[in-house]
């Protein structure tokens, strides 16, 4: 991959972990509000994925990826 393709990957990149950060963030607000009695069951009733702190984890991990990879992609496009 030449050095000008680089900063459009990256954006493209960045521009698909949105969605995938806003899902991580909801499935956390889901599981939250199922062990509260809130909402339905949650799909995962058992093992690591059905605890809602590890999809806000997991959200926030995505979420600072996203930041650090947009810093990266706007230093790229301002050289």
């Amino acid at each position: 991959m030449s050095r000008q393709e680089s900063p459009a990957v990256g954006a493209v990149v960045q521009f698909l972990l949105g969605p995938i950060v806003l899902a991580t963030y909801v499935l956390g607000a889901w599981g939250l509000t199922a062990s509260m009695g809130i909402t339905s069951a949650f799909p995962w009733s058992a093992g690591p994925l059905s605890n809602w702190l590890v999809w806000l984890a997991l959200g926030l991990l995505i979420h600072l990826g996203a930041l650090g990879l947009r810093r990266q992609v706007a230093a790229a496009t301002s050289e």
